[in-house]
């Protein structure tokens, strides 16, 4: 699904898939490696700060599709995106599926680093996760109110999570603490679609493609009555983007 979202749907099947691509919060690389077998780029660099890479090969087998070992042309690195070991102007693609919002401090800095490795006509896909989304707090294991962290207090929200044992998710064997959930959540940033795009505009970047998913009613209370209607019901934006062309 993601690997069709991105490369059909938002990318359009670019020819510059085939090209070099780097994906900034790869996770176990599944998206990876279905862009790869289905565009056969001349590399794909995977990178991310957790080795959930290493799950790949058994996350490929339950998913019925044998992997006995890494394509030569899927490259991981496990670091941080905000320092990308590569010159300006590496990369034809530059791929970012819910990692922006994770990045402790801020995204700016990997925003810049996005911008400084595409090379000019290169196309960035991003879909940054939303705060103020329905469960734009990522504690889904935990409750399924929609946007729960907008409607009680902190400390109440808290409570829940450190008291209650998370039902989990697919994490691909990739397991934590109550504290560390905590931990995620107070770093997540809290992304704006409307401001996010502003961000984007003030790159340069030119806007090609865009997609939202969007919850079907949003069922105000008081604490939701500061929230506007975008910002609550907008799930995932989904956005592809070109650098200019030196040119013009």
């Amino acid at each position: 699904h993601a690997a069709q979202v991105i490369g059909e749907l938002c990318l359009a099947n670019s020819e510059k898939l085939r090209g070099r691509i780097l994906d900034i919060g790869a996770g176990e690389g599944i998206t990876d490696l279905s862009i790869l077998l289905r565009y056969q780029p001349q590399e794909l660099v995977a990178m991310d700060i957790v080795d959930y890479i290493k799950e790949l090969p058994r996350v490929a087998r339950e998913n019925g599709l044998p992997l006995e070992e890494m394509p030569e042309n899927f490259t991981f690195l496990q670091r941080s995106c905000e320092d990308v070991p590569y010159p300006d102007e590496s990369f034809d693609v530059v791929i970012s599926w819910g990692s922006l919002e994770h990045i402790a401090g801020g995204y700016h800095k990997a925003l810049d680093e996005v911008y400084r490795v595409l090379k000019p006509g290169g196309l960035f896909f991003v879909a940054p996760g939303l705060y103020y989304s329905a469960m734009g707090h990522h504690l889904g294991e935990f409750s399924s109110i929609p946007h729960l962290h907008l409607r009680i207090p902190e400390e109440e929200l808290k409570q829940l999570v450190m008291t209650t044992k998370p039902t989990i998710m697919d994490r691909s064997g990739f397991n934590v603490t109550n504290e560390d959930y905590w931990r995620f959540y107070k770093e997540l940033n809290p992304i704006r679609l409307a401001d996010f795009e502003k961000e984007l505009r003030g790159y340069g970047y030119i806007l090609l493609r865009a997609a939202i998913r969007t919850s079907a009613v949003i069922e105000y209370d008081k604490a939701l009555q500061p929230y506007s209607i975008l910002d609550l019901a907008v799930e995932e934006p989904y956005m592809a983007v070109q650098k200019p062309e030196k040119n013009g």
